[in-house]
């Protein structure tokens, strides 16, 4: 029925085009002969150069305009970058004038070797993304890309790595053909490796179309290192510093780029070090109500957690046109990171009356030294015809190899100076192989639409072996009862196709449909029992994808969207090993783990390209999400599991660029959603639903002499997640930035969650036993620096960027 309801609706819109009877038509070229989309095409009476009628390009670069009469008239193209173009012509009644290939020519201004162009704005909205471009923001292209994620609308970035579109868990992150690591504090050290400056736009889409892995559920987070496009050479070089009490952090970076003829060579190193804390306060009914003596015991766990992080990165790109028509473009990157994790947790049990029971002191040391190697090739070739063929092929290799250690000491209240002790040691390691081909061709079919369709295939190969050991009487004896050997095999073989393109003057479209068909197979080889069991799967899944765009009065847009995703379960999910943080709290994963299906709906009306109001919902099945349960032992199990289902629905407003005055500018996105998790425990019924209000506000202030400063913050009202209900934060941080260097470099000063408000209070809703979780944060202050250097002429970048999202499932 909803395919029959959106089909109405975008049958009624394309039939309210107005009907004229003479009309122009041609396509706007650029001096490689390639398409031009986006071009501004006006038609003026010649006589007195008034508005007639107006449009822009599409894909291909065409433009077709129905006049309400003949006579004669002037076209003017116009862009930023290009000439402003005018054409005179005479169109007599009914006539169909076509004009051909129109050439538009690159405009620069070259100053002392070096290229002025035309800047882009801050940001820049439509009616299904928000682009921000950070080489265009004085503030935003300094600190990491940690920092730069922040201040984006409607994006939250949690310290523990998490990222949230509109209070919504699930968005897939691309960087550049690049993937990333969505899971806790790796990736929060993994993005302050990379230099904000090195960035050149972060794109943020709501529902992406069928050209991209259907992978995500939340939309699209994609990252773009900026390109050098002078004949000549662009570097910059980035150093930042963050203090709290004893602990600190800080990063470095160098970019360097070179584009010489058919040649552009870029490279990127960076360099993170620095100690994160993170105090945590659990507390839970430790009761035993299955006993027939009960006897009601609370326990509290306070725990002390430290991560020393030191992290080396490197990317090395080269781009080479061999012709106007065929490049390619080679890549490699390299992440080297050592990490050691520290915590002291004290269990404390009490009874009721808060008399002390016993305490658990618990000592877990974790070293693990993480590389990630990623590596590819793209090609891409363009016909006469503007037929566009892509082929890319990608790979990347991760380990980590893992120790673990834990010493704990049990005292009794009762018995004094009795205690026991227990200690366990324990070797993982992690071997991941993934290698992804793609190929995709796009033509157009005429003046207005254009297709495209691809093939992609992925390999993973995910390898893991852990092995414990007690030790008793000073002698280690192995634990061959939570040493395991797991082999997890993917394939996903993908082909899609779409269509996008222009219907009558004011409406446009892109609809299309991806076929995924997925091959699993794993082994898992249990040492105590030396069995060996094995499970499989095949699935196939149809993700279709449509979006109509309208033009309303007053250059106002109207746009309605649906598409279908798919979120696999990451491989650390999947891996079935046991990780114990004492005696009372420990971690599995859940090899029976289905992939939640997601249906989205999007209505959204764009006014002045500054204000944004989108009303959206989204159902998913099989959710994943944390879940818990108490064991035969009354232990506290954390485990993934498929909920019944999470429903979505509410309404976003967003507006950019607002000016209250010159020297002030504020973006803003504000966010009401009704959210629901259903999901049965032992045959019963549970969920957890809120009404969550979310705001974000960002405030940037221009002061003279070269001063600027920013004030961003936050609010979110009570969030569900899965079987956890977050209660309400919020958290303010402020910048203040100086240009020195005649422009070239900067110095920033900075307090990150300057009110220390940034704290995380979660309930669990589903235990059987009262829980909560609470960690604390603490303002951080901090100090950057910036200095950039280019010289050159301008030139236009013609290659195509790929993404790959496999990786994102890997839990570093």
């Amino acid at each position: 029925m909803s395919y029959k309801i959106i089909g109405c609706i975008f049958v009624c819109i394309i039939m309210a085009s107005p009907l004229r009877s003479q009309s122009v038509e041609g396509r706007i070229i650029d001096d490689k002969n390639l398409p031009l989309e986006g071009i501004t095409s006006v038609v003026l009476q010649a006589d007195d150069s008034s508005y007639v009628t107006g449009g822009i390009t599409t894909v291909n670069g065409s433009f077709s305009l129905s006049l309400p009469r003949p006579g004669k008239f002037i076209l003017q193209f116009s862009c930023i970058g290009y000439k402003k173009l005018n054409v005179s012509f005479l169109l007599v009644r009914k006539e169909k004038k076509q004009l051909g290939d129109i050439r538009l020519n690159e405009e620069a201004y070259v100053l002392n070797g070096v290229t002025a162009t035309a800047a882009k704005p801050q940001m820049e909205l439509s009616a299904s993304n928000i682009v921000v471009n950070l080489s265009s923001s004085i503030l935003s292209s300094e600190g990491t890309l940690f920092d730069a994620l922040k201040r984006i609308p409607g994006i939250m970035v949690r310290d523990d790595g998490t990222i949230l579109i509109n209070g919504q868990t699930g968005a897939t992150v691309m960087i550049n053909g690049k993937p990333t690591y969505l899971s806790g504090s790796s990736l929060a050290g993994y993005l302050q490796t990379i230099p904000a400056s090195s960035i050149g736009k972060i794109e943020l889409v709501s529902t992406p179309s069928v050209q991209y892995d259907a992978g995500g559920k939340t939309g699209l987070i994609k990252i773009e290192m900026s390109k050098n496009t002078t004949q000549g050479i662009m570097s910059s070089y980035n150093v930042g510093y963050q203090q709290y009490k004893i602990y600190s952090k800080g990063n470095g970076g160098v970019t360097f780029q070179m584009c010489k003829d058919k040649l552009n060579f870029s490279s990127n190193y960076a360099y993170y070090q620095g100690t994160d804390f993170h105090p945590a306060i659990i507390f839970r009914n430790h009761t035993d109500y299955d006993k027939a003596l009960v006897t009601p015991l609370l326990l509290n766990q306070a725990a002390h957690r430290t991560s020393d992080y030191k992290v080396h990165y490197l990317r090395l790109s080269v781009d080479y046109d061999f012709s106007p028509r065929f490049s390619i473009a080679l890549y490699s990157s390299n992440s080297w990171a050592d990490r050691l994790d520290k915590e002291t947790m004290v269990s404390a049990f009490t009874s009721v009356s808060l008399e002390a029971d016993s305490v658990l002191t618990t000592w877990n040391r974790d070293k693990a030294f993480q590389t990630n190697r990623q590596g590819g090739i793209n090609m891409t070739y363009k016909s006469t015809k503007q037929l566009q063929w892509d082929t890319s092929f990608d790979f990347q290799h991760y380990n980590s190899p893992d120790n673990q250690d834990q010493n704990d000491l049990f005292n009794i209240a009762s018995k004094k100076g009795m205690e026991t002790r227990d200690t366990l040691n324990g070797d993982l390691k992690a071997n991941i192989r993934i290698y992804t081909a793609q190929t995709e061709v796009s033509a157009p079919l005429n003046y207005n639409i254009k297709w495209i369709g691809g093939f992609k295939t992925s390999f993973v190969r995910n390898d893991n072996i852990t092995t414990y050991e007690n030790r008793e009487g000073g002698v280690w004896i192995p634990n061959l009862g939570m040493s395991n050997h797991f082999l997890y095999k993917e394939a996903v073989y993908a082909g899609y196709i779409q269509l996008q393109g222009k219907v009558g003057e004011n409406n446009r479209f892109e609809t299309g449909f991806r076929i995924e068909h997925t091959h699993i197979n794993g082994n898992m080889l249990e040492y105590a029992s030396l069995s060996d069991s094995a499970f499989y799967d095949r699935y196939t899944n149809f993700f279709p994808f449509m979006s109509m765009e309208y033009l309303l009065p007053d250059k106002a847009r109207l746009a309605i969207t649906y598409g279908s995703r798919i979120v696999r379960p990451n491989y650390k999910d999947l891996n079935p090993f046991v990780s114990i943080n004492d005696r009372y709290l420990f971690n599995q994963g859940n090899v029976n783990l289905k992939p939640e299906i997601s249906q989205q709906l999007e209505l959204a009306l764009l006014l002045k390209k500054r204000y944004r109001i989108v009303v959206f919902g989204t159902y998913t099945h099989n959710p994943i999400s944390k879940s818990y349960y108490s064991d035969d032992n009354n232990r506290a199990c954390v485990y993934p599991l498929n909920l019944s289902s999470d429903y979505a629905c509410g309404i976003r407003l967003t507006g950019i660029n607002l000016h209250p005055w010159p020297w002030w500018t504020i973006n803003a996105n504000a966010v009401c959603i009704y959210k629901k998790y259903a999901w049965l425990n032992e045959k019963k019924k549970y969920d957890n639903e809120v009404i969550t209000p979310m705001l974000y506000a960002g405030n940037q202030y221009k002061i003279t002499h070269g001063w600027s400063a920013e004030v961003n913050g936050y609010w979110n009202g009570k969030t569900p997640m899965g079987q956890g209900l977050i209660k309400p934060l919020w958290s303010v941080s402020i910048a203040i930035s100086k240009s020195i260097l005649e422009g070239n470099g900067s110095i920033r000063l900075f307090a990150d969650d300057a009110f220390s408000s940034r704290c995380t209070n979660v309930k669990i809703v589903s235990f059987g036993q009262e829980a909560w979780y609470k960690d604390d944060k603490h303002a951080m202050l901090g100090i950057s620096f910036l200095y950039k250097f280019h010289s050159g002429k301008e030139m236009k970048d013609s290659h195509t960027k790929k993404e790959i999202i496999e990786s994102k499932r890997i839990t570093l």
